[in-house]
């Protein structure tokens, strides 16, 4: 299986039937490609004892990133670069079962295949190697059909980015989605889909009972009781991924050529400049990527690379910045509903539009 992910063409291979049925179901919203590619995948299913063996090999100069239930490995340096991605197989047993329950998502590894392959693989490894001229905003975004315009709405997590998407796309029909979590952007303003299935969380479907009934339609007995009882105890216990395809209707944007970013904050002042926004998006990713790209880094004896990449980092968020502007959004001052109406930018692309 060969896709365009971020602008990059990914060569995918499996060892395991299943999981690769279930790769290829989540990659589907990707476009296939025959061209030459920039990136060789490797996906292995092995029993957790072979995991943990693996993962006891650090080796100096081989990239390794490393979770409870999957290992990623890469040699930088080599001619010919192949990351493969070990995966646990562990399953149908009561261990297996309370580690599912004690999820999140009510996954296991093979079933959450699709967002380790995102959060693990794609978004890192893009970053890694094209750092000069792709950086991430941590975001949710939508495009505006007739003119490809991105909105990102940037902030940490819980500032409401997801709201922000979910209201958008269902109360606008000329929208899109473009992400929900990790957007790549380049330093001209380009901005790539990530169709890592949105995450829903407990929270978010407060109020919401909609939105609840489809995304736990057709799920089985455990899988709702989970969902129930970990939302009972805290929204933010619980969450469960979905195909932006079927949340949104089939409204999925391609690649845009410009974006207008907002950044979403409960701050009173939205007196900031591009160094203090900058600054702020900049230590967001560093934050959330610190255990996935620049730890591991720094343990494979690489602190070079990981400096280079932060300096890229940085540097890459100003100009994007500079280049499209931005505006800082209370949203948890209002209603959604009143946010837009009051921002002149939002209420002429969403509202004026309609």
């Amino acid at each position: 299986m060969r896709k365009t992910i971020f602008s990059k063409i990914w060569e995918i291979e499996s060892n395991n039937l299943e999981m690769y049925r279930l790769i290829k179901e989540e990659l589907t919203l990707y476009e296939d490609t025959s061209a030459e590619y920039d990136f060789r995948l490797k996906i292995k299913s092995v029993s957790f004892h072979k995991l943990k063996n693996l993962q006891k090999k650090s080796k100096k100069g081989i990239l390794q990133i490393k979770e409870h239930n999957y290992l990623v490995d890469y040699t930088l340096d080599s001619d010919n670069p192949v990351i493969t991605i070990y995966i646990n197989s562990e399953r149908g047993n009561l261990i297996a079962f309370l580690k599912k329950w004690n999820s999140m998502g009510f996954e296991t590894a093979e079933t959450g295949i699709g967002r380790i392959l995102h959060e693990a693989v794609f978004v890192p490894f893009t970053f890694i190697k094209f750092s000069e001229e792709i950086i991430l905003f941590h975001s949710s975004a939508v495009s505006l059909m007739h003119s490809k315009i991105g909105l990102v709405f940037a902030g940490r997590g819980g500032s409401g980015k997801t709201c922000m998407e979910e209201y958008i796309l269902d109360n606008f029909p000329h929208t899109e989605f473009l992400t929900d979590d990790i957007l790549p952007i380049t330093t001209e303003g380009v901005a790539y889909p990530n169709f890592n299935y949105p995450k829903i969380y407990g929270y978010n479907v407060r109020k919401r009972s909609d939105l609840e009934k489809k995304i736990m339609k057709n799920r089985n007995y455990s899988d709702t009781l989970q969902w129930r009882v970990k939302n009972l105890i805290r929204g933010s216990l619980v969450r469960r991924r979905m195909n932006p395809f079927y949340l949104y209707g089939g409204r999925i944007s391609k690649e845009v050529q410009s974006v207008k970013i907002f950044i979403l904050s409960d701050d009173k002042s939205k007196n900031i400049n591009i160094k203090e926004a900058s600054n702020m998006l900049y230590e967001i990713i560093i934050e959330e990527y610190s255990r996935i790209i620049f730890k591991p880094l720094v343990i494979s004896g690489m602190n070079i690379e990981s400096e280079r990449l932060k300096r890229n980092l940085i540097n890459g968020i100003q100009k994007v910045l500079i280049k499209c502007g931005f505006e800082v959004i209370l949203n948890k001052q209002d209603t959604l509903e009143n946010v837009i109406k009051k921002n002149e930018t939002l209420k002429r692309m969403l509202i004026d539009r309609i």
